[in-house]
C-alpha cells in the first residue's frame, strides 16, 4: 500500500480529493513497455482538471474509483518491464502522459511510458523537470512547428501559463525581431524577454495603433481559442497568408473543454474541419493568415531536447508562487484551484517526496 491523494468522483476538488494511505502500489505489467517510478514531483496541467471535473467525462473516465489524478512527473525507476532499453533501476527519469487519461501521479509510485520517458539531468531539480515535462514540450512542438525567421514579429496570447512563459523563450531563443505578449502580469513577461507586454485588462492588443501599423507575422493563442481568431482575421494586426501571416493555434474554442457526451466528438471535428479549412481558404483569399492547429503530442526525443536547452540555461521553468505546492490533500487541492482559476502565473508543481 502507499500514499496517494485520490478523487473518489467528479467534482471540485475540495469535494472530492482526499489522502489515502491505502492504495495498492502499482505494479508492472509485462509487454506494456512501462517503467514504476517512485515519485519525487508532479505538475499539473489543464487536462487534469477537466478530467478531475468531469467536464470532458465522454473521452476521461476512469475505469474505477477512486483514482489518483495527475500524470506529469520525476522520480526514481524502482522497476523496468522487459525488453525496455534505457532505463535501469536507480535512475532518475522525467516523464509524461499520453492518450486521454492523465492518472497515477499524485501518489508515491506511479506507473509511466518508457517512451514517454527522458533521464533527469543532473543539474535540474526534479520539481524544475515535472514543471518542464509538459507545458515546455507542447510549446517546442509549436515553435517548431511555426518555422520562425529572424524577421519575424511575433504576438503570444497567453504569455504568463506554464505553457506560454516557456514558448516565449524559445521564441525568444529563435532569434525573432520581436515579441509581444497579453498577460496580467506584464513584470513577468518583460522578465521572460518580451518586448511590448500587453496587460489585457487595460488594453485590447486588437487595437493598439502600433500593431496596426507594423502587422505580426505569427500569432500562438494559448488562451483566447475562436474569440482570438476572428479577431486577429477582422483587425488587421496579423499579416495576410500569402505575406507570411500564421496563427497557430493551442486550442480550438475555449479554454473550458466540455465532453461529456458523444456529441462532443462530432462537434469538435465539425469545428476544426471548419476552421482548418476556413484558415486555408480565407488565407489564400487574402482575407486571413494561415491556420494552424497544434495537434501532436510530446515524445521522449521533445521532452529530452526541453531537458537540454533548460540545462543550457535557455530555457528556465516558471513557477507559480506558492509551487512547490506541499503533498498533503488540503496542498493538493490548493493546487487544483490554483489551475482551475487560470489565475496561475507559471507551472503549478506538488512536491511529492524528496
Amino acid at each position: 500500500m502507499m500514499h496517494a491523494v485520490v478523487a473518489s468522483r467528479f467534482g471540485k476538488p475540495v469535494d472530492v480529493l482526499s489522502m489515502s494511505t491505502e492504495t495498492p502500489r502499482p505494479t508492472l505489467e509485462a509487454g506494456k513497455r512501462q517503467l514504476l517510478v517512485k515519485v519525487k514531483a508532479c505538475s499539473l496541467s489543464p487536462g487534469d482538471w477537466r478530467m478531475l471535473s468531469g467536464e470532458t467525462s465522454a473521452v476521461r473516465t476512469p475505469a474505477s474509483w477512486p483514482y489518483v489524478p495527475g500524470q506529469d512527473i520525476c522520480g526514481e525507476v524502482v522497476d523496468v518491464d522487459v525488453g525496455v532499453d534505457g532505463f535501469k533501476v536507480g535512475d532518475e527519469v522525467v516523464a509524461t502522459w499520453g492518450g486521454m487519461m492523465p492518472m497515477g501521479g499524485l501518489a508515491e509510485y506511479c506507473l509511466v511510458e518508457a517512451d514517454l520517458s527522458a533521464i533527469k539531468p543532473p543539474e535540474l531539480t526534479p520539481v524544475e523537470c515535472a514543471a518542464l515535462v509538459n507545458s515546455a514540450s507542447h510549446a517546442l512542438i509549436g515553435v517548431d512547428g511555426a518555422v520562425l525567421k529572424s524577421t519575424d514579429r511575433v504576438l503570444v496570447l497567453g504569455g504568463s501559463g506554464g505553457a506560454g512563459s516557456a514558448l516565449i523563450q524559445l521564441v525568444k531563443d529563435a532569434g525573432v525581431a520581436f515579441i509581444a505578449a497579453t498577460s496580467s502580469d506584464t513584470a513577468l513577461l518583460t522578465s521572460l524577454g518580451v518586448d511590448r507586454p500587453i496587460d489585457y485588462t487595460v488594453e485590447n492588443w486588437w487595437e493598439v495603433q502600433a500593431f496596426l501599423d507594423d502587422p505580426f507575422d505569427v500569432v500562438f493563442d494559448l488562451a483566447e481559442g475562436t474569440v482570438g481568431w476572428n479577431r486577429c482575421r477582422s483587425s488587421g494586426v496579423v499579416k495576410m497568408g500569402w505575406a507570411g501571416g500564421r496563427y497557430y493555434a493551442f486550442l480550438l474554442d475555449e479554454w473550458e473543454i466540455v465532453a461529456k457526451s458523444k456529441m462532443f466528438f462530432i462537434a469538435f471535428a465539425g469545428l476544426l474541419l471548419s476552421r482548418l479549412g476556413s484558415g486555408f481558404v480565407l488565407s489564400k483569399l487574402n482575407l486571413a493568415p494561415a491556420y494552424t492547429m497544434k495537434l501532436s503530442t510530446p515524445d521522449a526525443s521533445v521532452i529530452t531536447r526541453v531537458l537540454d536547452l533548460a540545462v543550457a540555461g535557455r530555457l528556465k521553468p516558471v513557477l507559480v508562487g506558492a509551487a512547490p505546492y506541499q503533498f498533503t490533500a488540503a496542498s493538493t487541492i490548493a493546487a487544483f484551484d490554483m489551475l482551475r482559476s487560470r489565475r496561475a502565473k507559471g507551472k503549478v508543481v506538488i512536491k511529492v517526496a524528496d
